[in-house]
């Protein structure tokens, strides 16, 4: 990919919405928070107030435009990088020329 292309596509990617993603992972949580939100037990057990526990939670990043869009354009070249930003946008047509005069 040569640097204006990479350029072009950094520009792009800075006016799409921001957007994110569920990423379900765990993390520790003490008894009492459990106890506070109302739970009794954990995997059978009764919660102990001074414990910890592991419980599974999902966490949000945000999506990466930038590497999503060298990623389609790398496969796809132009129709790439089209049909990426074309969930984004809704008129259809200004977005074929929009995207053709930015990758004149």
């Amino acid at each position: 990919m040569e640097k204006v292309q990479e350029l072009k596509i950094r520009a792009i990617a800075k006016i799409l919405p921001v957007r994110q993603y569920e990423v379900n992972s765990r993390a520790k949580v003490s008894g009492e928070d459990l106890l506070l939100c109302g739970h009794k037990e954990v995997e059978g057990k009764a919660i102990e107030k001074d414990g910890e526990y592991v419980m599974p939670m999902p966490f949000y990043n945000e999506v990466n435009h930038y590497r999503r869009l060298k990623k389609a354009f790398t496969k796809n070249g132009l129709n790439g990088v089209k049909s990426y930003v074309a969930r984004f946008v809704k008129d259809k047509e200004d977005l074929d020329y929009t995207l053709d005069v930015i990758f004149r």
